[in-house]
């Protein structure tokens, strides 16, 4: 569910941080081209990566991962080691493949079977239809499930519908755009009935509806293009106002926002689209004096970023504005004990030297290691993965 494992929960405490895939602090992001190329090994892949910020699995053993930078998803594959074994570059199901290519995407998340992308930059919400090849690999067939290409907006209503036909072997989709737009999509997460979009400071539903049917878009929570901090004040999500949410995710009955600017998590319920605060201080920004505190309540955040959770637990990297043009407060994990109401219960921070940015190599003890503008982070069950995103780095916790 949301692109993690769940049901699964992980480990009490989480000994020690490695790099799953690329070289701590080198990154294609520096250099004029990209130079990623697949990548076949029985070790660790020396891969260069772009700008890696959005991750989401489909198994628990194969990982797509969101590079910014390349404008493309890289598919990571794990052995039963956890030691990544390819990497490689998604492309089309065609007859002479080519990459899927995105604008400035932002977030990733999948079902299972497919995967939805924020093309943040063309304003619309992308699904990616995997399909196996003959030699194993993953390829997939894009449409654009809500938005209009190059045109932004706030617009809810009829998302688009892909109609497609095959004529003498050759098979062709046509798309008629509905009359939703976006603003700047970013986070995303789905249950498998909806998605859920991080969009213009609000969380916004889009109906997942069968091949050829048309998806509704409608504002679940916040509204659009306004800032703010409170709550719902009248039992409606809608009267709630976020200041910068960046991503999210769900356990199948409520979903959980970094609302990025307020220093807070916000839980929205997804029957009623009601918001509460959940953990972090309105408009405080800090660092906790201990490694954990009691409650939600009593919590501080730099900037809560990337967002996931196994069923029980969430976890949420912390990183806050940049100082000078480097990242610099937070740089650290942490997990949240989730609550049937109110306020969450211990804040703990899981990996990470607290404000402290920095890279590592091999193998480190996790509140020890470093870490540079952490963003997306998921589950297979066991531990966790962080796009650490200006290490051009995934790593992984366990």
């Amino acid at each position: 569910m949301g692109g993690a494992v769940q049901n699964n929960t992980l480990p009490a405490t989480f000994s020690n941080v490695s790099t799953v895939v690329g070289i701590a602090a080198v990154g294609d992001r520096v250099k004029t081209v990209p130079t990623f190329s697949d990548y076949t090994a029985a070790r660790i892949p020396p891969v260069n990566m772009g700008l890696p910020i959005g991750i989401t699995t489909i198994d628990g053993k194969t990982f797509f991962v969101l590079d910014n930078y390349s404008n493309r998803i890289h598919i990571v594959t794990l052995d039963a080691s956890g030691a990544a074994t390819s990497v490689r570059t998604l492309r089309t199901a065609a007859a002479t493949p080519a990459d899927i290519v995105f604008n400035n995407p932002a977030g990733i998340t999948s079902d299972g079977k497919n995967l939805y992308v924020t093309d943040t930059s063309n304003y619309t919400i992308d699904k990616i239809a995997l399909t196996v090849d003959s030699s194993g690999r993953y390829t997939g067939t894009v449409s654009v499930l809500a938005g209009s290409s190059g045109t932004s907006g706030a617009i809810d209503g009829t998302g688009n519908t892909t109609t497609t036909t095959t004529t003498n072997g050759t098979t062709t989709n046509s798309t008629t755009i509905g009359a939703a737009r976006f603003g700047a999509p970013i986070g995303i997460t789905t249950d498998g009935t909806n998605l859920y979009v991080v969009d213009n400071q609000t969380v916004r539903k889009i109906t997942l509806v069968p091949d050829g049917g048309t998806p509704q878009v409608t504002t679940l929570a916040g509204s659009l293009g306004a800032t703010g901090s409170t709550d719902s004040t009248d039992g409606k999500g809608t009267s709630a106002r976020f200041n910068t949410p960046l991503r999210i995710t769900t356990d199948g009955t409520n979903l959980y926002v970094t609302d990025f600017y307020n220093y807070t998590i916000r839980k929205v319920s997804i029957a009623t689209g009601l918001v509460t605060r959940i953990a972090g201080t309105i408009g405080t920004y800090g660092t906790n004096s201990a490694v954990s505190v009691a409650s939600g309540d009593r919590a501080l955040f730099n900037g809560p970023n990337g967002i996931t959770t196994d069923g029980t637990y969430l976890y949420v990297t912390d990183w806050g504005r940049d100082i000078y043009n480097a990242p610099g407060r937070g740089q650290v994990v942490f997990r949240i004990v989730l609550t049937s109401s109110g306020f969450s219960g211990e804040v703990t921070r899981i990996a990470g030297t607290q404000d402290t940015f920095g890279f590592d190599t091999g193998t480190v003890s996790a509140l020890g290691a470093y870490f540079c503008a952490p963003m997306g982070i998921t589950t297979d069950g066991i531990g966790l993965y962080v796009t650490d995103s200006q290490n051009y780095t995934i790593r992984r916790i366990k």
